[in-house]
C-alpha cells in the first residue's frame, strides 16, 4: 500500500490522496498497511502544522484500529478527532468521529452512553455522510447483539447490509448480521448477505476476510462441516485476525463444541480472554457473560480515559 503514495509529502493534494487511499485500504482490508501508512501521515502533518488534516486522519487511524480490535487506541482517536474538529468548526468530521464513539460504546457494553449519543449522531451525520451515519447503525447492532437481543440486532444489522454504505467498509458488518441471525433462530436471514460477503471476501483475498467468511460458514454449517470450519478460522485468526476476532471466533466455536457435549475442548476455547481483559469490564455479551464477550474484554473504556494514551 505504501507504494501507492508517490507525491511529496505535506502536499494538501498529496494528503488528500493518501487520505482516499487509506479509506480504500480499509475497503480491501488491509488495517495493517492502513495503519502504518495513516500513522506516518499524522506525524507529517503534525510535524508541518497542518491542523485541518488532522480530524481526517484520525478518522481513518480510529476505523482501522477499530477494524482490528484496538478499541482503547482507537477512542484515543475519536477523543482527539472530536476535539480539534469542534475546535475548528469542521461538524462533519466530528460527527464521523462520534459515529465511530457509538460503535466503541456498543462493544465496551455501555448502553445508556451508545444510545445517547446515537440519538444525538445519527439524524445529524444522515444528513452528512451516510457511510459515517451506518457506522453508528451498526453499533446500535452490536449494542443488541452483546445484550442477547438478536432479533433487534439482525434488523438493525440488515438494514445497515441493505442501505446505501453496504458496498463501502460496512461489508465488515455482515459476519455479526451472520452471527445474530443464527443465533436468533432464523439463519434464513443470513444466507443473502452471506453471498455478497463472500464475493468480497474472495475478491480481497486477505487472511482476516477468509477467517471471517469462514466463521460465517461455520455458523451455518451442518455438524460434518462445522467443526473444520471453525478451526480453520481460529488459524487464520490467530495469525492475522487481532485477539477480538480470534476471542470471538473461540467463543461461538466454544459453544458449538459444548452442544455437541465436548466439553473439554469447550473450554478450552471459553476460558479463553483477550489481552488487557478485565473480570469487572462492563457490559454482558452473546453468552451473558462480560469476561467472555470479546468487545469488552479487550479493554474498552471511556474517550476520556482513552484520550490518556498515546495515538
Amino acid at each position: 500500500m505504501r507504494d501507492l503514495h508517490t507525491a511529496s509529502r505535506g502536499d494538501g493534494h498529496d494528503l488528500m490522496h493518501r487520505i482516499t487511499t487509506g479509506f480504500g485500504g480499509l475497503m480491501i482490508a488491509d488495517e495493517n498497511g492502513v495503519i502504518a501508512e495513516t500513522e506516518d501521515m499524522l506525524a507529517v502533518v503534525r510535524a508541518t502544522g497542518a491542523l485541518g488534516w488532522v480530524p481526517y486522519t484520525l478518522n481513518v487511524l480510529a476505523v482501522a484500529r477499530l477494524l482490528r480490535g484496538e478499541f482503547a487506541d482507537a477512542l484515543a482517536c475519536v477523543a482527539e478527532g472530536v476535539a480539534v474538529s469542534d475546535e475548528l468548526g469542521n461538524t462533519t468530521e466530528s460527527l464521523a468521529h462520534r459515529s465511530v464513539e457509538v460503535w466503541l460504546h456498543a462493544v465496551a457494553g455501555d448502553e445508556e452512553r451508545c444510545r445517547a449519543l446515537a440519538g444525538e449522531v445519527l439524524p445529524r451525520a444522515r444528513t452528512r455522510h451516510r457511510v459515517n451515519a451506518e457506522i453508528a447503525a451498526w453499533g446500535l447492532g452490536m449494542l443488541d447483539l452483546s445484550a442477547r437481543r438478536f432479533g433487534d440486532a439482525a434488523d438493525r444489522l440488515d438494514q445497515v447490509y441493505r442501505g446505501p454504505a453496504s458496498r463501502d467498509l460496512l461489508v465488515r458488518a455482515v459476519p455479526d448480521l451472520v452471527e445474530a441471525a443464527v443465533r436468533g433462530g432464523v439463519p434464513d436471514r443470513a444466507h443473502e448477505p452471506l453471498v455478497a460477503f463472500r464475493h468480497w471476501a474472495e475478491h480481497v483475498d486477505r487472511p482476516v476476510a477468509t477467517g471471517l467468511l469462514l466463521r460465517c460458514q461455520a455458523l451455518l454449517a451442518d455438524d460434518g462441516d462445522a467443526d473444520a470450519l471453525y478451526a480453520e478460522a481460529l488459524r487464520l485468526h490467530e495469525r492475522h485476525g487481532g485477539p477480538y476476532e480470534r476471542a470471538r471466533t473461540q467463543l461461538v466455536y466454544g459453544e458449538w463444541l459444548r452442544r455437541r457435549r465436548r466439553r473439554a475442548e469447550a473450554r478450552g476455547h471459553l476460558a479463553t480472554r483477550c489481552p488487557r481483559s478485565n473480570a469487572s469490564a462492563r457490559g454482558s455479551g452473546p453468552n451473558g457473560h462480560a469476561a467472555s464477550w470479546p468487545p469488552s474484554a479487550n479493554g474498552a473504556t471511556s474517550p476520556s480515559a482513552a484520550a490518556r494514551s498515546p495515538c
